[in-house]
């Protein structure tokens, strides 16, 4: 039987009869909701209405529920709209509604109060945030010390983490390339990597972290190299890459920070990056600053360099038309003070994802693997090489004193 063709007084017969929403329901062969939404309309227009108590001054009846024999078991009321009924309420609520249960006698068994919070707007807000925040500005981090203690023989020593080429926002599929790989891969691993790092490293003073440059697999929502144009795989717009990747690197500078002194801080841009790794070095200074503990090294150069006590690295991505032999002539070139001064010259690149070392009569070349899986096209071409990362430990007068290093099979057999 339709709803529609079901009369007021079949309706109330069927309720009476059964007692509850549901058998009147299942006897008239109509929506249990539909029986219920018409009882409490005509419970509230009918003679009935009269049986229900009086609602609290403020309120107003918007429902009656009863039982077959017509005794009233609850009621639900709202405040009235004139104003917000607020008595009984925390700080910033309002009363949105009272239901009231009754029991055989009539008498009131419970009270439920409904609140909700006032709304508050977009620019409320805002103000609200900005107006806390105001104190902090600048002061949270310099005031922040490492949570372990650095003994005195760790301040001649620097830890530089070094990953390469980390490709956040790369997509892969593992029919095609034999690993799966997308952004929530990437920070995932990024993060238990620099975990990983810290537990084997000694305690020193400073930490450099290094990232030789392709930060970001896409320079934006083209998906394509800048300069080359050549179609990238990759995982979602760059707001969503943007948002997850800047997390990421901070969450990794502030665990480094928990564990040195002092973090020196390098993105290199790459080729698939030129513009966002500018873009993160800036974001980065604006989170840091006012932090004495952090150095932003300044990436609008494509060659970085950074030194610190006997030591001198030089820092590029690798992509340019320099052979790594004729690094050192560009670093002479460039820094002759600091390499006239310093006894051992690093030249670090990332870009072709794997490992490879040369010693020459200046300086020592090293290329660093990268912890990203292939995309299709480079597995296509045939490229291979190693997943992992490596962190290295700096002497202060007498160079490089040991490394550690953590493959991708750690990560996820840490996971």
């Amino acid at each position: 039987m339709a709803g529609s063709m079901v009369t007021d007084q079949q309706l109330l017969d069927a309720y009476r009869e059964y007692g509850t929403f549901k058998g009147a329901a299942r006897a008239l062969k109509i929506d249990r909701n539909t029986v219920r939404t018409r009882i409490q309309r005509l419970t509230l227009e009918g003679d009935d209405a009269d049986q229900a108590p009086p609602p609290p001054d403020g309120f107003h009846v918007v429902s009656v529920c009863q039982d077959g024999q017509g005794n009233v078991k609850s009621v639900k009321s709202r405040p009235d709209p004139e104003e917000p009924h607020r008595e009984g309420c925390p700080t910033g609520h309002r009363v949105t509604g009272l239901s009231t249960l009754y029991g055989e006698g009539g008498q009131v068994v419970g009270q439920w109060v409904k609140t909700k919070a006032d709304a508050v707007s977009k620019d409320d807000m805002i103000e609200a945030i900005d107006a806390h925040m105001e104190r902090y500005r600048g002061r949270e981090w310099a005031e922040r010390a490492p949570l372990i203690y650095i003994p005195p023989k760790g301040q001649d020593l620097l830890n530089a983490f070094v990953w390469g080429d980390p490709h956040i926002g790369l997509l892969a599929h593992a029919r095609e390339t034999g690993a799966n790989f997308d952004l929530k891969i990437a920070v995932a691993d990024l993060e238990r990597s620099v975990v990983a790092l810290v537990r084997k490293m000694p305690l020193a003073g400073t930490a450099l972290f290094l990232e030789t440059g392709d930060l970001w697999h896409a320079q934006d929502d083209k998906q394509v190299t800048p300069r080359g144009g050549n179609k990238l795989d990759v995982d979602g717009r760059k707001s969503k890459i943007l948002e997850q990747g800047l997390c990421c690197t901070r969450n990794m500078i502030d665990l480094l920070l928990d564990r040195h002194e002092r973090v020196v801080i390098a993105i290199v841009p790459g080729n698939h990056d030129p513009d966002n790794a500018i873009v993160t070095r800036i974001w980065l200074q604006a989170v840091y600053e006012g932090n004495g503990r952090v150095e932003i090294l300044d990436n609008a150069n494509p060659y970085m360099y950074y030194r610190w006590q006997n030591n001198f690295f030089m820092m590029t991505h690798g992509d340019k038309r320099v052979k790594p032999q004729e690094l050192g002539e560009i670093m002479l070139a460039d820094r002759p003070m600091d390499v006239g001064q310093c006894q051992h010259r690093r030249a670090w690149t990332g870009h072709i994802h794997h490992k490879n070392v040369a010693e020459f009569r200046t300086f020592r070349w090293e290329s660093f693997n990268s912890l990203c899986a292939r995309d299709f096209w480079h597995h296509s071409e045939g490229y291979r090489s190693e997943r992992l990362v490596e962190a290295i430990t700096f002497h202060a007068r007498y160079g490089e004193d040991s490394r550690a290093r953590v493959t991708h099979q750690e990560i996820c057999d840490a996971r």
